[in-house]
């Protein structure tokens, strides 16, 4: 699904849109799951020019495939406003995080399928990971490479689960 258009009316009252790719039907969010409904909010603040977009788990309730669509929209949006925007994402989704870290690898390694606007370099991500410590909280850096690869381990497996679950039981 691709957001497609705010539309205004006689009364100067708004609409979202969205367009099917590959059909074109258009679908309005209530038409849609609740997490197209819980994704709105963000989707329109993005239009906006914030200096720090501060957003929890936008994944909730998103098919994993729209998820990694967030990841590149969250992109363009930090390319329209500029070096001087802030995304900072709250998330548990592995799907954002490997999109994020693909879009790195595309871009390190210079494939013409890379969309300007989806380019990213490992300067423009920072990934921390929080974990609850005696005295309040733990933040650990997870370090990534130009070629979008994690250098540190993830703490306590956060990305051992999928591996786990494809490879149990063989």
């Amino acid at each position: 699904m691709l957001l497609s258009a705010l539309s205004e009316d006689l009364a100067t009252e708004y609409e979202a849109v969205f367009v099917e790719r590959q059909t074109g039907i258009e679908l309005r969010p209530s038409e849609l799951g609740i997490g197209v409904s819980q994704l709105m909010p963000l989707l329109i603040a993005a239009q906006h020019s914030f200096s720090i977009l501060s957003i929890q788990q936008p994944e909730l309730h998103l098919h994993p495939a729209m998820q990694c669509d967030l990841a590149d929209y969250l992109q363009f949006y930090l390319k329209r406003f500029g070096a001087d925007r802030i995304c900072m994402i709250e998330t548990h989704s592995e799907h954002i995080i490997l999109r994020l870290l693909r879009r790195i690898r595309e871009t390190s390694q210079d494939k013409d399928a890379v969309i300007k606007h989806l380019q990213l370099s490992r300067d423009q991500v920072s990934i921390l990971y929080v974990s609850e410590a005696s005295d309040g909280a733990r933040i650990t850096p997870i370090r990534i490479d130009e070629n979008g690869e994690f250098i540190d381990e993830w703490p306590e497996g956060f990305f051992e689960e999928g591996f786990n679950e494809i490879m149990g039981g063989l």
